[in-house]
């Protein structure tokens, strides 16, 4: 039934990943890149911040994780479809990570002085929040599971 509490978690963790395209967080700040040399061998830090628009593949993989949250709402009626989903989800997100750690690794690599410092934004935290409620929502679905299968309830 969709009034269930899995509803709601899916709905949470749908809401924090698509956030980060609303708010336009970025997820990790530069500062003291030394010469205009070094801004132009890395396109994605041309304005010293990473942020979602600054990669493709990382677009496609947040919307797809927001879609999947919300098409798994609807999936009520096949319980191990919805927990497959969900637990792809949650690999999804940290695949998001480490695409984010891995992309922006291979930019830094090309402009790392000694005055260059990393300042992580708050755009990673939706991400980290949306497992939470995957999690959780992961495991009211298989409550449900084990509750349709028991032999005690009225049918």
């Amino acid at each position: 039934m969709i009034q269930r509490i899995q509803t709601i978690y899916l709905l949470i963790a749908a809401l924090c990943v698509s956030s980060v395209f609303v708010l336009g967080a970025y997820f990790l700040y530069v500062t003291g890149i030394q010469s205009a040399q070094d801004v132009m061998m890395t396109p994605i830090l041309a304005d010293s911040q990473y942020v979602i628009d600054d990669s493709l593949p990382l677009e496609i993989m947040t919307a797809i994780c927001a879609g999947l949250a919300l098409i798994c709402i609807f999936l009520y009626n096949n319980r191990k479809l919805q927990i497959t989903i969900t637990n792809i989800l949650i690999f999804l997100i940290i695949a998001i990570y480490g695409f984010i750690a891995w992309s922006f690794y291979q930019e830094f690599q090309s402009i790392q002085s000694a005055s260059t410092e990393i300042v992580f934004g708050w755009g990673l935290l939706p991400f980290g929040v949306a497992i939470i409620p995957l999690i959780m929502a992961a495991k009211a679905i298989k409550k449900d599971e084990k509750l349709v299968r028991s032999a005690d309830r009225l049918r």
